[in-house]
């Protein structure tokens, strides 16, 4: 019997801890960010929880950030929506949550980043830090309830907004995706005392020296960012809030904590499918991995398979596999 999709799915459980989980070299969407091209803009998409609010300063630091290092003449929009019903909230991973909230840019100009504040206390008391995903890095999480200190949020939200940047992929980081300079933002911890020194250090240079010079990047790091805006754009873009990485034959479609791999995409991509998967399949801190059949397995169409059996994502090739012995 002929189906219009077939669908494999692949479990994976996840641990959310620490910060950042170690960028792949290979995936590279901060150029979506640095560059001038494909995308003249971004669009920041801001969800917080009921009693999570972080304040107006952080968010609008970190619009100014953005503008700083990313090269869009558009500008920076940051829409900051309605307030997540704290029982909406209940029971529900950071990630389910932002599967059932997030919309995506407001128009197909706007590279994308989605940020979402949270109370871990409305989950299960597990302490989390905050992070973006290796596999959907332009999606920042921050547990207030973990932070306790609202004078940390900008801190945090522009370390945050350097991974989304792609910080750090060089030789010698730490662990993590880290600076190893204590007065960098992006060393791996930060602290009341951390932000005060840095405060302090930035005032002695200047004494009118505002949240960008106190939270700045060492040199080195600028280093990697100047690399960043000059390397070949990828093949990575926007279809609403998923992040496509265009591998040709087959695609593959990330979300929290999600992940659709499109065989032939021409026929098999559709966005409404891929949030439905994820939403489905994404339960408690597990990954899912869901692959996408055309009705009919051409030549062509097994050739795209084999394809993604040898993706640089060990979870794209674990169910590209599993896929072609079905």
């Amino acid at each position: 019997m002929k189906r219009l999709l077939f669908l494999i799915s692949i479990l994976f459980s996840c641990c959310l801890g620490g910060c950042a989980t170690g960028l792949p070299a290979y995936h590279r969407p901060e150029s979506l960010y640095l560059q001038r091209s494909p995308y003249s803009s971004i669009h920041v998409e801001v969800d917080i929880v009921a009693g999570c609010n972080p304040g107006t300063e952080p968010l609008e630091h970190l619009r100014e950030f953005l503008e700083l290092h990313c090269d869009k003449p558009g500008g920076v929009s940051l829409v900051k929506k309605p307030y997540i019903p704290r029982d909406d909230a209940q029971g529900v991973t950071p990630s389910q949550l932002a599967l059932r909230n997030m919309t995506g840019p407001s128009q197909q100009s706007s590279a994308y980043i989605y940020v979402l504040f949270y109370d871990t206390g409305l989950i299960d008391n597990q302490q989390r830090f905050p992070y973006v995903l290796s596999d959907y890095p332009n999606a920042i999480f921050v547990d207030q309830a973990n932070l306790g200190r609202s004078d940390l949020n900008t801190h945090v939200l522009l370390h945050e907004a350097g991974h989304v940047l792609g910080m750090l992929k060089r030789p010698g980081r730490r662990k993590g995706s880290h600076c190893s300079d204590p007065t960098c933002l992006m060393y791996h911890r930060v602290s009341p005392s951390s932000v005060r020194q840095n405060h302090e250090l930035a005032l002695a240079v200047d004494p009118n020296a505002g949240p960008l010079d106190v939270h700045k990047f060492c040199p080195r790091c600028l280093e990697e960012l100047a690399r960043s805006r000059r390397a070949p754009a990828g093949n990575m873009r926007w279809q609403g809030p998923a992040l496509i990485r265009d591998e040709g034959q087959y695609w593959v479609a990330m979300l929290p904590d999600f992940i659709g791999v499109f065989i032939e995409p021409q026929t098999t991509f559709g966005i409404d499918a891929l949030l439905l998967a994820a939403r489905r399949d994404v339960t408690g801190d597990k990954k899912a991995t869901v692959v996408f059949m055309p009705p009919v397995m051409s030549n062509s169409a097994r050739a795209a398979l084999r394809a993604a059996m040898r993706d640089p994502s060990s979870r794209v090739r674990k169910s590209a596999r599993s896929a072609a012995s079905y």
